[in-house]
């Protein structure tokens, strides 16, 4: 099985437009896996993958792709809400761990880190031959749905361009905006492994196409707070992917309490918080969010401190900023 994406050009890359615009008029992009600096960090208890090789990306509904069967009454469908878009299979979380990691195999996608306990697996950077200036990588999240015996799976994506600085002489990796359409694409990869008809996950996927959450930051309240126009347990999604997205680690989920405990990555690629800051300031290794209900619609966030003190710093808002770019 082959995986597929159609590339778009970023709009930063205007001295290389046309060679950009002659990538995207393939029908079909190859891409490989190559590091793009130096080895990244694997977080503490992640099993580091031996996977390696190369792979395409072909379109949704593409001949000849591998499926595995689940349980003869297992259903598996693609929910969305606002930007935020998952798949629901009706299976227990470490028969879906594994065929997700076949999955990643089958198609020579390298596994950079995996933590079942955690629920979440990461590759590593691939690149498209058709267009150097661009690599991308995924993070699966996999959570116990409220369903016995059903599991909810996240798929959030990275990526980085090549931009350059002193006339083309220096030139450096940065991190890009996510790219949405290539999360529906690879979810919509993973319905087909999961056997469902190419037809029907071209309507799933049409449906799924809808704008991002609202949401409101109020940065002069003390303490500064992310508004979400949502339920409470819908905010707590949208923000989970958006972490995931930024490269960092969720290490503890306490939803009854309403606390998201991350983990900074060392990660270059991942979201700096400390962008701005002026003067001497502490880098952290966590932080936490805590979710609180406004009504039946709107939920606030705000960042707390290791001791669960309300943080009204810059930082704090910084977070918020970052977490509020990535819904």
């Amino acid at each position: 099985m082959k995986l597929l994406r159609k590339l778009q050009s970023p709009v930063l890359f205007l001295g290389f437009i046309g060679m950009l615009v002659g990538c995207a008029t393939t029908e079909q992009e190859f891409y490989k896996r190559s590091p793009v600096s130096n080895a990244l960090e694997i977080p503490p208890n992640l099993v580091k993958a031996k996977l390696d090789g190369s792979f395409s990306i072909p379109t949704v509904g593409g001949l000849g792709a591998e499926k595995v069967l689940l349980s003869s009454n297992a259903t598996v469908s693609l929910q969305s809400d606002g930007r935020m878009r998952w798949l629901e299979i009706s299976e227990p979380t470490n028969k879906i761990w594994d065929h997700v990691l076949a999955f990643w195999e089958n198609n020579e996608i390298p596994v950079l880190w995996e933590n079942k306990k955690l629920g979440i697996m990461q590759t590593d950077w691939v690149d498209n031959y058709e267009s150097e200036f661009l690599r991308d990588r995924f993070r699966v999240r996999i959570e116990v749905g409220k369903t016995p015996r059903t599991s909810l799976l996240f798929l959030t994506h990275q990526g980085v361009q090549k931009d350059f600085y002193q006339d083309g002489i220096v030139n450096v990796w940065e991190a890009r905006t996510y790219d949405k359409e290539l999360e529906i694409e690879v979810l919509g990869q993973l319905l087909e492994y999961f056997a469902l008809e190419p037809q029907r996950v071209k309507e799933l996927i049409k449906k799924a196409k809808k704008q991002k959450p609202g949401s409101t930051l109020e940065l002069k309240n003390s303490p500064p707070s992310l508004v979400i126009h949502a339920t409470k347990d819908k905010s707590w999604s949208f923000v989970a992917a958006a972490v995931d997205r930024m490269g960092h680690l969720i290490i503890e989920r306490d939803q009854l309490e309403g606390v998201l405990t991350i983990r900074v990555s060392e990660d270059e690629f991942a979201t700096d918080f400390s962008i701005g800051l002026v003067g001497a300031f502490t880098k952290r290794e966590t932080f936490k969010l805590k979710f609180s209900v406004i009504d039946e619609k709107e939920t606030r966030i705000i960042v707390l401190d290791d001791e669960f003190i309300e943080e009204d710093s810059q930082q704090a808002r910084n977070i918020l900023i970052r977490i509020k770019d990535n819904l």
